[in-house]
């Protein structure tokens, strides 16, 4: 193989802390727990981030992903320049699924249900007759395109690579919504 895109505890590392981005974020939970303390929801998704570096690196599974990030790239023609600068976007887009998956707990009606978080600090912020009930996942994929939506479009790459980046994004988004 030709490329070697970043690694995944390299991505991870770089991402933003979730408290950078959301007002209150000690607020929110992730688990609800009845024999100790709920665990918070920015502790879940660091906790979740150290295990995907984890497992990448014990199953040497960046050379795995950078093979079909490649692979899907040459499939669609993409010249050898144009592989390396989307690789890395793709490996970034790809990572960052595991790391998104879980801001959809934000959602109001998840934190404040009692069958849920049961979290005091959201019970009279429930939206009733909320589209997405308690869910969270679908929140959380929103949240993900909508971000690399904007990242792609903003990105000065052309028609060709936008559209590439763009299927891959929504491709999330179609295996989230069934």
């Amino acid at each position: 193989m030709s490329n070697s895109f970043k690694k995944i505890k390299y991505i991870i590392e770089q991402e933003q802390p979730f408290g950078k981005f959301l007002l209150d974020s000690s607020f929110y939970l992730a688990h609800r727990h009845d024999l100790h303390e709920s665990e918070p929801l920015e502790e879940h998704i660091k906790l979740v981030n150290d295990y995907l570096s984890l497992i990448v690196e014990s199953n040497n599974l960046d050379t795995t992903i950078d093979k079909l990030i490649e692979d899907f790239l040459k499939l669609n023609r993409f010249e050898e320049y144009q592989i390396e600068v989307l690789g890395e976007k793709l490996k970034l887009f790809f990572c960052r699924t595991i790391i998104f998956h879980d801001l959809g707990k934000i959602n109001p009606n998840f934190q404040g249900d009692a069958l849920k978080m049961n979290n005091s600090k959201f019970k009279s912020k429930i939206i009733p007759n909320y589209v997405l009930k308690t869910h969270h996942s679908k929140l959380g994929s929103y949240i993900y395109i909508i971000k690399h939506f904007k990242d792609v479009i903003l990105s000065g790459l052309n028609g060709k690579e936008q559209q590439i980046c763009l299927f891959f994004i929504l491709s999330h988004f179609e295996t989230s919504w069934k």
